[in-house]
């Protein structure tokens, strides 16, 4: 009965994400984060754009062929090696069993763009470690593709770099690292209009910044659906999100984030968290407060109009925002010399607890409304 109704929580969240979508895609065309695709006049443009198709189904496609829709690429590798700001990737309908490494950034006015047309569907179903894999780009776009299949080696036979900061230690349909210690991920860049299922984690992104997740639909990730680490300017709006966790009770995350914009996403999760955001630190590496690589506070958050729901079967194991290491109980004072006070925003979200609707709100330790004297002023407003 518990699986039963999660499905039906499921299948209503995504009648809502889509009665949503009509009424709010005006307000998200205005939204201050959102990236215009190659929008620049064409006066000031000096990329135009550049179309390459990709096609594995047709029996005439080679990645030797010139990419023309008559002669297309069979990978999108090679595209993706191919492309130049502006560039478009179109890729037609199929399953394509690769990772795609992006390397080559496009601009402002001239996005490169990784899309898929006419609402074929198009399956990356990923032999390795993620779908997309990105490093030290920007201005990239992913729109409209089933992102599967990435996860982890089960050896420690993974790439390893100067800083345990950028060693890739999870896999997602859309991941991004820094190439070094003196890079960064993804910058300025849209992911769109994905599905995204059966993966380590949805979106995974470390040291990215300025970055739009939209629309998406994401479930069945080994952890979180979203995860941001030291990325700040990211806007994470009108996803629907569900059963995830399945080894890490992680939802929508992000932690060492600064102006981070959680909107108008539907989570259902069957226990941990819907949203997660860390004031405090996380005690990443044993860094002291102060020091270069301590994980300085999430601040200046908004986390507003969300629908977050947790099924929670065990008392004390899900809450449907968790508010690590908080003003709460175990936040050091030093934290507000260093980095100033907080100043995060939670309004109008609906959250709720199906088996224990009293846990509504965690501190890190989901046991701890058993011990801060407080808890039982809260109310769903805050």
């Amino acid at each position: 009965k518990p699986a039963r109704w999660g499905i039906v929580l499921g299948i209503v969240c995504i009648y809502i994400l889509l009665t949503y979508t009509t009424t709010t895609t005006a307000s998200s065309a205005d939204s201050p984060r959102l990236i215009p695709d190659n929008a620049a006049p064409a006066g000031e443009r000096s990329d135009l754009p550049t179309d390459i198709f990709v096609d594995i189904n047709n029996p005439a496609c080679d990645d030797a062929n010139p990419g023309t829709p008559e002669l297309p690429l069979c990978s999108i590798q090679a595209a993706a090696d191919r492309t130049t700001p502006g560039t478009h990737v179109h890729v037609r309908e199929g399953t394509y069993y690769e990772r795609v490494e992006v390397r080559t950034s496009g601009t402002a006015g001239a996005l490169i763009a990784f899309v898929t047309d006419n609402e074929e569907r198009v399956v990356i179903d990923s032999p390795g470690e993620a779908g997309f894999d990105l490093r030290n780009v920007e201005y990239i776009k992913i729109h409209g593709f089933e992102l599967t299949g990435a996860w982890m080696p089960a050896t420690d036979a993974v790439p390893q770099t100067d800083t345990d900061e950028i060693n890739p230690a999870h896999a997602g349909g859309i991941r991004a690292f820094p190439l070094d210690e003196n890079g960064f991920g993804v910058q300025n860049s849209i992911f769109t209009h994905n599905v995204i299922h059966d993966n380590d984690a949805g979106i995974w992104l470390v040291y990215s910044h300025d970055n739009v997740i939209s629309d998406n639909v994401i479930y069945g990730s080994g952890e979180a659906s979203i995860r941001i680490k030291r990325g700040d300017g990211n806007l994470i709006y009108n996803n629907l999100v569900f059963n995830n966790g399945s080894n890490e009770k992680w939802g929508i995350t992000f932690y060492c984030a600064e102006d981070t914009i959680v909107q108008h996403n539907t989570i259902v999760e069957t226990s941990g968290g819907a949203v997660y955001i860390y004031e405090g630190t996380s005690n990443l590496n044993g860094e002291e407060p102060g020091s270069d690589g301590f994980c300085k506070p999430s601040n200046h958050a908004q986390v507003f109009d969300n629908i977050g729901v947790v099924i929670g079967y065990v008392a004390g194991q899900s809450a449907p925002l968790v508010i690590g290491s908080s003003t709460t109980t175990d936040r050091d004072p030093l934290l507000d010399v260093l980095y100033g006070p907080l100043d995060n925003e939670y309004h109008h979200n609906l959250w709720f607890n199906k088996w224990h609707p009293d846990n509504v709100v965690s501190w890190g330790d989901f046991n701890e409304r058993s011990i801060w004297a407080f808890y039982g002023l809260l109310t769903l407003e805050e």
